[in-house]
């Protein structure tokens, strides 16, 4: 159906152009990667954790705890083998992670 109105057809180019302006932000002032190829995070990210990380009550272990309830044994060392016995799932070398 063609669009004869010209506000019609301004408001459709509006709409389709109005995620777009949502993406224009301030872009980070450090733009170096890291060793694996990451960037720091944005300010509107370190706000948006923030928020989340008030939201929760870290101090609260009843979720932990639910969570191992019932927990009969657990491996070692979690290593899963997938074709050719390429490791698809190494728990160990998350090991640098202490909590």
């Amino acid at each position: 159906m063609p669009v004869n109105c010209p506000r019609t057809y301004a408001l459709c180019v509006a709409l389709l152009c109005l995620p777009l302006l949502a993406c224009q932000g301030k872009s980070p002032s450090d733009t170096t990667q890291g060793a694996q190829g990451n960037t720091p995070a944005t300010e509107t990210t370190i706000a948006a954790n923030a928020g989340v990380r008030e939201s929760l009550n870290l101090a609260d272990q009843q979720d932990f705890d639910d969570a191992s309830r019932g927990l009969i044994a657990a491996p070692a060392a979690l290593i899963v083998a997938g074709p050719n016995q390429s490791k698809v799932w190494d728990m160990p070398s998350y090991d640098f992670i202490k909590g």
